[in-house]
């Protein structure tokens, strides 16, 4: 089990989420933003869960998703 569990996380380590969804450098502003139009695209349900408004201009810290060693 512990071999399956050293694949995912070289996996995930390698190919976080949605890294390959857009065409601009990683980290610009442009990276973000086709990250989040395609998110919100894929998963357009996040925005009401999430309730983002609520909390603006208020510190929110981001705890990570749990799942993998970098959140």
């Amino acid at each position: 089990m512990q071999d399956l569990e050293e694949t995912i996380i070289k996996y995930w380590d390698a190919q976080p989420c949605n890294i390959k969804h857009g065409s601009s450098p990683l980290g610009s502003l442009e990276f973000f933003r086709e990250q989040s139009q395609k998110r919100y695209r894929v998963e357009s349900h996040i925005k009401d869960f999430a309730q983002f408004e609520s909390y603006r201009g208020k510190r929110v810290l981001e705890v990570g998703c749990g799942w993998c060693r970098r959140c």
